[in-house]
């Protein structure tokens, strides 16, 4: 069975056309080793605000900040202004 890291590497290799043998090995390995770090950096940013200031702070901390930008955005869209589209914001700025 695929799962989404599966998929995303198959949509990577395809996207980019790499057609040898070497170049999807080291496609392999560089969306592999991007994973493992993501995973290691995500980990990080939620364990070490839990184990310095306690799961109940971090995690009212968190629906708090969540909710809040919810009301501003719903507020925003409200207003009538355009939506705030990420991928294309961040396909800018490159």
């Amino acid at each position: 069975m695929f799962n989404l890291n599966d998929e995303l590497l198959l949509l990577f290799t395809l996207t980019l056309g790499i057609e040898n043998l070497f170049g999807i090995l080291l496609g392999v390995l560089f969306f592999t080793l991007g994973v493992i770090f993501g995973m290691v950096i995500y980990r990080l940013s939620v364990n070490f605000p839990i184990q310095k200031w306690g799961q109940k702070r971090v995690t009212r901390t968190v629906n708090v900040t969540i909710a809040s930008l919810s009301v501003v955005y719903a507020v925003w869209l409200l207003v009538g202004l355009e939506g705030l589209n990420i991928v294309e914001m961040i396909s800018n700025l490159f």
